[in-house]
């Protein structure tokens, strides 16, 4: 969810729906995983060009998993998981096949890796988890 204020009311109505925030601005960066832990967010979800090693640690370091969207580049791919990116959303699947974490041994111990297609993210939005059609 992009709205932080609406994650704060999802949150003050149910304290065990999972929530993370969906960044797509690099505004007050310094005070996102601040925020996001205030509105009781478990993830945070930048665009992956606002992701650099410094903000995987920060989230790693206040209990947050970091995911993102939508990297189409296998060696960014790579990067991002090695800083322990958790989710990576893409258009291009083939591409990023056998990422996992044990391509980052760093990042091995307190990570998985999970690589969707975006036609799957849109589903899961709009309520639809019917089996993914073959493209």
């Amino acid at each position: 969810m992009f709205d932080l204020e609406l994650l704060r009311v999802v949150r003050g109505r149910d304290a065990t729906v999972p929530l993370g925030w969906l960044i797509e601005r690099a505004d007050e960066r310094t005070s996102w995983v601040a925020r996001a832990r205030d509105a009781g967010c478990q993830a945070l979800h930048p665009h992956h060009a606002f992701i650099d090693e410094a903000l995987a640690q920060e989230c790693r370091a206040a209990g947050l998993e970091l995911n993102t969207w939508t990297v189409n580049q296998r060696a960014r791919a790579e990067q991002l998981v090695a800083w322990g990116v958790r989710v990576i959303i893409t258009d291009d699947p083939a591409a990023m096949q056998g990422i996992a974490p044990s391509s980052a041994p760093a990042a091995a111990s307190h990570l998985s890796s999970c690589v969707t297609d975006a036609h799957d993210a849109t589903r899961a939005v709009e309520g639809n988890l019917s089996p993914a059609p073959a493209w």
